[in-house]
């Protein structure tokens, strides 16, 4: 299982300000060792039990030899409610009986030996030069002291509040040194100059992020002509940092030295005083010592301004080029649309329809595809114009055009053969279905067409439609216009408003 190495990156203030400390701290144990500069709490603290020990026997003793039991019992209450050494205190005879004794002394009195020990404490007690008893002083015990005890020693808190102190004063008199001192100068004037002379902007940090050393060209882009960047952190850089945001770890030199690897490609701009900024990659790797750790990393800035400029310049070139051709595009679909179109009717003009039904009737006659023609003629479109006007006669026109235009397929050709006289091209379509498809046309402009036109009231528009069929014997498209065309002409004769099969097809019927 691989365990990820963490990095804890620690002010060298820090590190140094704990090593004074620690050495401060030894070089004191080692003098209170040697000489002795605290006083012997031990040696106090037994002398000041045995002066009340005696002190108490003396009382005792008295009270004892003037048979005042009572005020001896009180004295001994007193002594253990007053003290906060003593726990308590009694008075054993030689029978081994209590004679006299504080309320806790029971319970407290627990020696370890038959002889005075630092917390227990006898004393042998005599009436007329004959052993009688002893008293017994049970005294705090000295080894149930808690962590803020040890704090009530001065001794012990001098030496804290010392360490704290200096660890302070250490710390704030290393950070001004390191602000004052000059990085550079671990850097050999040989070095400095090499990379002076590079055209890209270089710069070195130390594990920190202090800076270590910064180039010309990087000084003039950052506008550091008087070297103050050395020593400083290059998170405290507004050059860099208004750019790559506060958080230190997303910096690319970060990344670099925290992963071990060389990072590269970063796009960082650097603002300059003109209001103009200079377009930098970064690349930042690395820098090792001899046991392979990182000891900072050397970072390099490439202007890249006027290949950015070169780029956004051939950006704008292909922009303009790109909307030009949209434009020429556009502009030749209009000129198509004029050349193939007819104005009024957006149908093929017949030009255009003769280039594609050659096209279609030549792939249809090699392939044997059933080809149908069409031919359809507004009736008395001459009554229209004569009586209502010619707008009005454009107004059938267009609106027998949509009519048509609404029956027919994607690949269907439709064309506006003449004034009022319109051609259809149907691929891959029987006889059956052109002849069904004329009839539904011709019923639909009946309709629809005179209602749609409604500045005239009542108006009735119908046409008259006339089909053919590509056969072995039709010998060419002009031909099979014609065929339906005279189909048209027998519909006409017939009375109007109806289709007609050409003979072409008839006679193949009979047949």
């Amino acid at each position: 299982m691989h365990i990820p190495k963490l990095n804890f990156n620690i002010n060298p203030a820090i590190h140094i300000s704990f090593a004074l400390v620690l050495l401060l701290i030894g070089w004191v144990m080692l003098v209170e060792l040697l000489v002795g500069i605290w006083p012997n709490q031990y040696a106090l603290q037994q002398d000041f039990r045995k002066t009340v020990t005696e002190q108490i026997a003396i009382s005792v003793a008295g009270k004892l030899q003037g048979s005042d039991y009572k005020q001896l019992r009180k004295f001994i209450e007193q002594t253990t409610d007053g003290s906060e050494q003593i726990l308590s205190a009694g008075i054993q005879l030689n029978n081994g009986s209590t004679f006299i004794a504080s309320s806790t002394h029971l319970s407290d009195w627990k020696p370890t030996s038959k002889q005075s020990t630092f917390d227990f404490i006898r004393v042998p007690l005599e009436i007329n030069n004959k052993s009688w008893g002893e008293l017994q002083i049970a005294f705090r015990p000295t080894g149930t002291a808690g962590f803020f005890d040890w704090f009530k020693n001065k001794s012990h808190l001098g030496l804290l509040l010392a360490t704290l102190g200096a660890l302070m004063i250490f710390m704030l008199f290393l950070r001004r040194v390191f602000d004052f001192f000059d990085p550079s100068s671990v850097i050999p004037d040989r070095v400095r100059v090499a990379y002076d002379s590079f055209s890209e902007g270089v710069m070195m940090i130390d594990r920190s992020g202090r800076v270590v050393l910064v180039n010309k060209t990087l000084q003039s882009w950052i506008n550091d002509e008087n070297n103050s960047t050395f020593g400083k952190n290059i998170q405290q850089l507004p050059a860099l940092k208004t750019k790559l945001g506060d958080n230190f770890k997303s910096y690319p030199w970060a990344q670099a030295m925290d992963t071990q690897q060389v990072v590269s490609g970063w796009h960082l701009d650097i603002n300059q005083p003109s209001g103009e900024a200079i377009k930098s990659i970064v690349n930042s790797s690395p820098v090792h010592d001899a046991k392979g750790g990182v000891r900072g990393c050397l970072i390099t800035f490439d202007n890249v301004t006027a290949l950015d400029k070169l780029n956004s310049d051939l950006k704008n070139a292909n922009d303009e080029l790109m909307e030009s051709r949209r434009e020429l595009d556009k502009y030749n679909e209009e000129l198509l649309k004029l050349a193939t179109r007819d104005p009024m009717t957006n149908c093929l003009n017949r030009r255009a329809f003769f280039e594609l039904g050659e096209v279609l009737f030549e792939r249809s006659r090699k392939e044997n595809i059933s080809l149908c023609c069409i031919m359809t003629d507004i009736d008395h479109f001459k009554k229209f114009n004569d009586t209502y006007g010619h707008a009005i006669g454009d107004k059938v026109i267009v609106a027998v055009t949509r009519n048509l235009f609404g029956g027919l397929r994607a690949e269907d050709l439709f064309c506006r053969y003449g004034g009022e006289e319109f051609c259809i091209l149907l691929p891959e379509s029987t006889q059956d279905i052109a002849f069904n498809l004329a009839n539904r046309l011709r019923g639909d402009i009946e309709k629809k067409a005179g209602s749609s036109i409604r500045t005239i009231e009542d108006l009735r528009v119908t046409a008259s439609f006339g089909v053919s069929l590509l056969t072995s014997k039709t010998a060419n498209l002009a031909a099979l216009i014609e065929q339906a065309d005279q189909a048209l002409y027998k519909a006409k004769k017939a009375g109007r408003n109806r289709a007609e099969l050409a003979d072409e097809i008839l006679e193949k019927e009979t047949t």
